[in-house]
């Protein structure tokens, strides 16, 4: 019978008193963190390994990053090989991080997150696997011992004993009233739990309609998604009616639905599926103007897979390849077309340098204004040079120069005099553009956005001050300046907006539904308070002494190779039999008093951009 879905390899598995389920399961291609999750009934924990052993494929999830799927508990240690409810906590083994971990759970609506604890580090010949406890309550554990799996004779059983007397286990925690909820059996029509945030709470919904259905007294089959008003609610039926493969009654409503997270979950279930007949239907997603560049990537991976039945490597030519007709079809309404750029990859060979300046000297201010930004992120010398015409073309708006002055960041010293000339400009905008590469360039504190045009500003740990100075007033499209400036904030060394910039750090096109800015702006003022477990930095220590920091990007050539990445964006490759140690960091690799290089108005536009709900 199937319970669950959704996992990478679910090596060890434990029950709760209460009959909670809990499994550890190891991470695609060794790319941290391995996850502790919470077991439910129709559960879908967002891998499948039909689309490739990276884990970042756009149909797979691996922290409920997807519509209907479900967030780990909390990030393990590499290789995971098992775990117990053990003292009021969860214990897990880390075979490949040579320890034992302890986990606190708290409770998180119907199900939980957790601190995680260290209470043994070994060195490279400490490899624990599994636990047993004795009837004295102390904690019987195997130890592998080598790295290499062939059997060697090698192996050891340890023994950890209480310093103290065992205290009852009255510190397991009790079932939540949400967790009491979850488990009743009239869920199926219970309109709040089919639609509430709690993602652990609607997914025992679901799993009761599921029930319901193959018990005979509702049909998944023929349901009507039109009597269900509440978005997640008809997510719910989408995804019950998924599990029971009953596409019929439900699945070509919830591609033309309002709310992209069911035409997205659509989308996934069509792919997972080999659903052919709906092939129409993914084409015209590339055309409705609605598609957002996270469902659009969806989308052509969709269509991938459905035509090669393989994953490819290329999944922005795949993109740009489908894109390139749509923003050349003039018969295409202008915001359909203005969407193809947004969406079209920085360096795509799908388009030239010319077509881009043509385009980018449009009527329509949208496709104008996307043409100008991709010419500005190119960098090249012929886009560069372009880009030197739009800025000083007094005949275009001042916006659109502005933006056009972000891609000459990265050839300042070459195009230096004509920087200056417009750091003079009749045009604000332009002329603060062409002010924060001049600064950059000559690399001078006294002379930074803030301390000129920010005097007298609160200490960092006042947010309420901080928010009070800089929530209002603030404009997005100046926000993306600030955003893609290689002189302003930048944020797209790291991170990710509309498909563009790195993927280090957080996707930030949706943060906005997600966080208010109270939150965005907290995050800014304190990168390392809060960690997400996928961004968990680490520090390296080598045999030779040398010391790194920063995220794990993998493992390659047979595991004997590892990429990580620091605070400043690069790369840079490990060897792997000469790791000494491996400690997590308490300090993100987001850059501490990012704000002291940005005025006022900057984080106001930085605001306004990353608060957006479209």
């Amino acid at each position: 019978t199937r319970v669950a879905t959704g996992f990478w390899n679910p090596f060890g598995i434990c029950v709760d008193r209460h009959d909670r389920v809990f499994a550890v399961g190891n991470d695609p291609d060794g790319c941290p963190p391995c996850r502790l999750v919470h077991v439910v009934p129709t559960g879908d924990f967002g891998y499948q390994f039909r689309y490739g052993r990276s884990g970042k494929h756009p149909l797979q999830a691996w922290d409920g990053e997807l519509p209907g799927t479900l967030p780990m508990v909390a990030g393990t240690g590499e290789a995971p090989c098992a775990v117990l409810p053990f003292d009021g906590q969860l214990w897990v083994t880390s075979w490949g991080e040579n320890r034992l971990e302890r986990f606190d759970l708290r409770h998180a609506g119907a199900s939980f997150t957790a601190n995680r604890d260290i209470v043994v580090q070994g060195d490279h010949n400490f490899r624990p696997v599994d636990f047993a406890v004795a009837p004295d309550g102390s904690l019987y554990f195997t130890d592998w011992v080598d790295r290499s799996y062939p059997v060697h004779g090698h192996g050891r059983i340890w023994r950890l004993k209480r310093k103290a007397d065992p205290s009852a286990d009255s510190d397991w925690p009790k079932l939540s009233d949400a967790e009491q909820r979850a488990r009743r059996d009239d869920l199926a029509t219970d309109r709040s739990a089919l639609s509430t945030d709690d993602v652990f709470l609607r997914q025992a919904a679901v799993a009761d309609l599921v029930r319901a259905h193959q018990a005979g007294k509702l049909s998944l089959a023929a349901i009507d998604l039109s009597k269900y008003d509440e978005p997640l609610a008809r997510l719910s039926v989408v995804q019950a009616a998924r599990w029971v493969n009953q596409p019929k009654a439900v699945l070509a409503a919830a591609l033309q639905d309002a709310d992209e997270r069911l035409r997205l979950t659509a989308v996934r279930w069509i792919a997972d599926e080999k659903l052919k007949q709906y092939e129409p239907q993914l084409v015209g997603l590339l055309d409705d103007s609605r598609t957002s560049p996270r469902l659009f990537a969806a989308v052509v991976a969709a269509l991938d897979w459905l035509e090669r039945g393989q994953v490819s490597r290329q999944y922005r030519h795949d993109y740009d390849r489908r894109l390139a007709p749509i923003l050349r079809d003039e018969q295409k309404s202008a915001a359909i077309r203005a969407t193809a750029l947004r969406l079209l990859s920085v360096d795509s060979p799908a388009i030239s340098v010319d077509e881009l300046a043509k385009l980018a000297r449009a009527d329509d201010s949208a496709i104008a204004r996307e043409a100008t930004r991709l010419l500005a992120l190119r960098g090249d010398e012929a886009a560069v040079n372009r880009i030197v015409e739009l800025a000083n073309d007094d005949k275009l708006s001042a916006g659109l120069r502005a933006d056009a002055v972000v891609g000459l960041a990265s050839a300042a010293e070459r195009h230096r005099e004509s920087i200056a000339r417009l750091a003079d400009d009749d045009a604000a905008e332009v002329a603060r553009e062409a002010k924060r590469i001049l600064r950059t360039a000559d690399n001078s504190p006294s002379n930074s956005a803030a301390s000129n045009d920010s005097p007298n500003r609160p200490a960092a740990d006042d947010v309420d001050a901080w928010l009070a100075r800089v929530q209002d007033g603030g404009d997005a499209n100046a926000g993306w300046r600030v955003f893609f400036s290689a002189a302003g904030g930048r944020c797209a060394a790291c991170h990710t907006l509309d498909g563009r910039g790195a993927a280090i750090g957080p996707d930030l096109t949706r943060i906005g539904s997600r966080m208010g800015k109270r939150r965005v702006l907290e995050s800014i003022l304190h990168p390392s308070r809060e960690i997400a477990p996928t961004y968990q930095p680490f520090v390296i220590e080598m045999a030779d002494g040398r010391t790194f920091s920063g995220l794990t990007l993998g493992r390659f050539d047979g595991d004997k190779k590892e990429r990580i990445v620091g605070a400043d964006g690069r790369e840079i490759t490990l060897d792997v039999p000469n790791i000494e140690r491996r400690t997590e960091s308490k300090l993100s690799i987001m850059p501490q008093g990012l704000e002291q290089g940005l005025s006022d108005q900057d984080l106001r536009d930085l605001l306004a951009l990353l608060s957006r709900n479209d």
